[in-house]
């Protein structure tokens, strides 16, 4: 599998998890940050990111967007 493959599939798998716009449309820059900010915020820890943005963070950044449900990871 390629990198874009698999960034493709975190895309999916955050888009799952995170509900679209509520109100309006939306710039495509706006569209371009929420979309980079809440993949990075999602696949961080799993990458080992220590310092970056949290899922709580980047939905109070952007107010347009809204959790619309999350598992809790569990280590086998």
């Amino acid at each position: 599998m390629s990198i874009i493959d698999g960034l493709m599939v975190v895309a999916a798998l955050a888009a799952g998890l995170i509900g679209g716009a509520t109100v309006g449309s939306i710039s495509v820059e706006d569209m371009t940050a929420m979309t980079g900010d809440t993949i990075a915020a999602f696949a961080g820890p799993a990458l080992g990111v220590k310092n970056g943005s949290s899922l709580d963070q980047v939905l109070a950044r952007h107010p347009a967007i809204r959790s619309e449900r999350r598992i809790a990871p569990t280590r086998p």
